[in-house]
């Protein structure tokens, strides 16, 4: 009878494609050292293609793997921590770039504010937990933005020498630097926050944190504007409006970025307009491209709540409508088709979509922008 060792590596990468966990393959691995072997250079990679096709991963295969386990057995438990954010530690104040020992609130917010966040995280060093998270919300008038880096590496690190290590390192040992930046001549409800979105690095970034990070923010009062935060030589934080783009004093209700290397932003003002704008225009004040009006089936103006880009050549608006609660337009060189392509009706009578969130087309071997979700007020997801 022949032995499981035997086996070509295409059989043996089959049969690792069907093994549910990380631990079936950390079993497999400790029956001989032939089959160790495998499971090191080939098996995790193979368990996290099948497993976690969506995940973008290049190395630390074993690492990977094991981190998405986790997670995943986290979520079916619903094993979820919610934990109270506010910044503590080492504070800057932008653009002055001075150090604040202690955050204080703003006053006088206004009844029904949603706050927005956005966060993304980017590999900083050679092991997989080698990470840097950053991390910003609204906080009415004021954006308030967390650069946290995780790892081996963090918590071998010297701390400065210039402030106490309790307010370089939370009690997980990850290093903490927090960004406040509040609107100039901002007012608290009539210049909430109201939509935001972090532009991801299109490179690898370093251990420095003099990288920029870069905010589209709008506002209630009309502000749609792209904001950098950095370190100057003197490592002096500081902050800087780079891009301006015009939105007639319309109220800013939500927005999206398409990133690419040619990265589109659209932004939903007054809750009945769709605006278009290309980010790297390079110019200091940015007119939209092309701008569209949301209608229902009977021509009435629709109400937008979630604006999100499907791919680079569709954007799905949801809202509420006459029987359209979610509308699909298409995207070509001029701006945005002349009428939605796709419309998505409901049953219920005032129906309204929260939440838009594209699926990667691999869950079904259709085309990128074809498969998505959309979250209604009634809490179903469609």
């Amino acid at each position: 009878m022949p032995k499981l060792i035997d086996l070509p590596l295409e059989l043996l990468s089959h049969i690792a494609s069907f093994l549910p966990f990380a631990q079936c393959l950390h079993h497999l691995a400790l029956t001989c050292r032939a089959l160790s072997v495998f499971v090191k250079e080939e098996g995790w990679k193979v368990f996290l293609l099948n497993q976690y096709p969506c995940v973008p991963v290049s190395n630390h295969w074993r690492d990977a793997a094991r981190s998405l386990t986790t997670t995943r057995r986290n979520w079916d438990r619903r094993a979820l921590l919610a934990r109270l954010l506010e910044p503590f530690g080492i504070i800057y104040s932008v653009p002055s770039g001075r150090r604040i020992p202690q955050w204080t609130k703003l006053r006088g917010q206004t009844m029904g504010y949603v706050p927005v966040i956005d966060s993304f995280e980017e590999q900083i060093g050679n092991a997989w937990d080698d990470k840097r998270q950053t991390l910003a919300w609204g906080a009415g008038a004021e954006l308030v933005v967390r650069f946290k880096d995780m790892g081996a590496s963090v918590r071998t690190d010297e701390p400065a020498m210039n402030v106490p290590i309790e307010e370089q390192r939370d009690h997980y040992c990850h290093r903490n630097i927090w960004i406040s930046h509040r609107l100039r001549r901002g007012k608290e409800g009539a210049d909430d926050i109201t939509a935001l979105s972090l532009l991801k690095p299109d490179h690898s970034v370093g251990t420095s944190y003099k990288s920029a990070a870069d905010i589209i923010y709008g506002t209630a009062g009309g502000a749609l504007n792209l904001l950098n935060i950095t370190q100057d030589r003197r490592e002096r934080w500081m902050s800087r409006t780079r891009t301006t783009y015009a939105t007639g004093g319309l109220s800013v209700g939500s927005l999206d970025v398409f990133q690419s290397k040619n990265p589109l932003l659209a932004a939903c003002l007054a809750h009945h307009t769709i605006a278009l704008y290309n980010i790297n225009s390079g110019e200091r004040h940015v007119s939209a491209v092309s701008e569209i009006v949301c209608t229902g089936t009977q021509k009435s103006v629709a109400r937008c709540w979630a604006t999100r880009f499907l791919s680079n050549e569709s954007l799905a608006v949801g809202g509420s409508a006459a029987s359209v609660s979610l509308q699909v337009y298409g995207l070509m060189p001029a701006g945005f088709s002349p009428g939605p392509v796709r419309n998505f009706g409901s049953n219920d009578e005032h129906p309204v979509v929260l939440c838009i969130v594209p699926m990667p087309a691999v869950h079904n071997g259709s085309e990128v922008g074809t498969l998505f979700l959309s979250g209604g007020a009634d809490g179903a997801v469609r």
